[in-house]
């Protein structure tokens, strides 16, 4: 009787420590919907995270544009389950540069979850998976929004790239 109790005592913790991330669907109809209804310009990235995940702090590594320093041209923020956003919209001529880190998942649920998020974008150019390569841009390789997926030890990096 000891022993089960023992086991038990053991067996419990490590099954309530042991929660594996889930990366939450994104509404594409509910996204899209809410970027075209918009009046100020909004990552669909961004939008997705703060749908959906507790920000653990406020932005951090705030920049501004040199021409108006008003405005927010870049910055990172943490969101509950180990995600970072960064995003640096900061040089015109350059484009869009967002990362995300998320931790790691299975590959093929990371790659679901891109197609996803690009086709709540507001484009119609269509993208596929680069063979060989963990890149989903756009067919042709044109001009338009690059996803690269880098595999780390406990995390998947995205570096997105959005311009010509």
């Amino acid at each position: 009787m000891k022993r089960i109790h023992i086991i038990l005592l053991l067996v419990i913790p490590l099954n309530s420590c042991s929660q594996e991330f889930e990366l939450t669907n994104p509404n594409v109809n509910e996204l899209k919907s809410d970027l075209e209804n918009r009046t100020t310009s909004v990552d669909v990235v961004y939008l997705y995270f703060a749908r959906n995940y507790d920000s653990l702090a406020v932005k951090r590594e705030v920049k501004h544009y040199d021409y108006e320093p008003r405005l927010v041209c870049g910055f990172s923020q943490d969101f509950q389950g180990g995600i970072t956003y960064t995003i640096d919209q900061c040089d015109e001529a350059a484009g869009i540069s967002t990362t995300i880190v998320l931790p790691k998942i299975e590959e093929d649920k990371v790659k679901r979850w891109v197609e996803q998020i690009y086709r709540a974008e507001i484009t119609d150019l269509p993208n596929e998976w680069y063979p060989d390569k963990n890149i989903y841009g756009p067919v042709g390789e044109e001009a338009g929004c690059y996803y690269e997926l880098k595999s780390g030890d406990n995390n998947w990096i995205i570096d997105i790239y959005c311009g010509c």
